[in-house]
């Protein structure tokens, strides 16, 4: 299976509370507003930039998989919040891996199916829904 070309990188509260998942642009205008109160997990990405005229240098800023963002905590949502259901979420969970062959696939050919069919009464909730 061919892995997006992009990484995703996980965000905290400074807490260490899960916030979501960003696109590394995300993450790096985080860095370059100084809102990154720390990092962690075991990947380190370099983003390279343009050229200084000047020096003739090339700017880059550095991220981890997992960082964590200055500012109110989350955790207080925690108690009552679900997170928004959509399919890149879903797959994200599933890690991209079917949930009726166990075959590991790209997000273009990956859908949402219902445990309980919808047509059964079944709902679009986090519990009766699977990568497939």
């Amino acid at each position: 299976m061919r892995r997006p070309s992009h990484p995703w990188i996980l965000t905290l509260d400074a807490n260490g509370v899960p916030h979501r998942w960003v696109s590394w642009q995300h993450a790096v205008f985080y860095h370059s507003k100084d809102l990154v109160a720390w990092v962690a997990g075991s990947h380190e990405f370099e983003i390279r930039g343009g050229i200084n005229r000047v020096t003739g240098e090339q700017s880059f800023i550095r991220t981890n998989s997992i960082i964590a963002i200055k500012g109110r905590s989350h955790a207080h949502k925690l108690q009552t919040a679900v997170p928004p259901l959509n399919n890149r979420e879903l797959f994200h969970r599933d890690r991209s891996i079917c949930g009726y062959c166990g075959g590991e696939f790209s997000y273009q050919k990956l859908t949402r199916d219902h445990i309980v069919p919808v047509s059964q009464g079944g709902r679009d909730l986090w519990m009766n829904v699977v990568t497939c």
